[in-house]
């Protein structure tokens, strides 16, 4: 909770807003206890996608205000944030994420526990 705490206290939490409709997150959604979730600000400027196993998710980067998009991983075992490759991106369109991965091409999903939950952060640059 202490690390949950140190993530959100960067940003604006409470402009956060689900996304019920699936419009942001819009691939690789999982179901039940594996269900991904992710939530917006009411003014676009961030998004957050938490991942209870790791997989490939599509984001369309069209709902964030932009023009462009900083994207960043979080592990919640050790508080590390890693920006994602290729970062920060358009805003426009869709984009598949999926957690880092090792040098060499090959899926490093887990995190500093051995667990494969995520927390990816997204926010709008002008």
């Amino acid at each position: 909770m202490t690390r949950l705490r140190n993530l959100l206290e960067g940003f604006s939490w409470w402009l956060l807003e689900p996304d019920m409709d699936n419009t942001f997150l819009t691939d690789g959604f999982g179901v039940g206890y594996d269900r991904a979730v992710a939530a917006r600000a009411a003014d676009r400027s961030l998004a957050i996608v938490y991942l209870p196993t790791a997989r490939r998710i599509k984001l369309d980067l069209e709902q964030l205000a932009g023009p462009r998009v900083t994207a960043r991983w979080y592990d919640p075992a050790d508080g590390v944030v890693s920006e994602v490759n290729g970062s920060p991106f358009p805003a426009a369109g869709s984009k598949s994420f999926e957690p880092k991965t090792d040098g060499d091409g090959f899926r490093d999903w887990v995190n500093a526990d051995g667990f494969g939950d995520w927390v990816l952060v997204l926010e709008a640059k002008s």
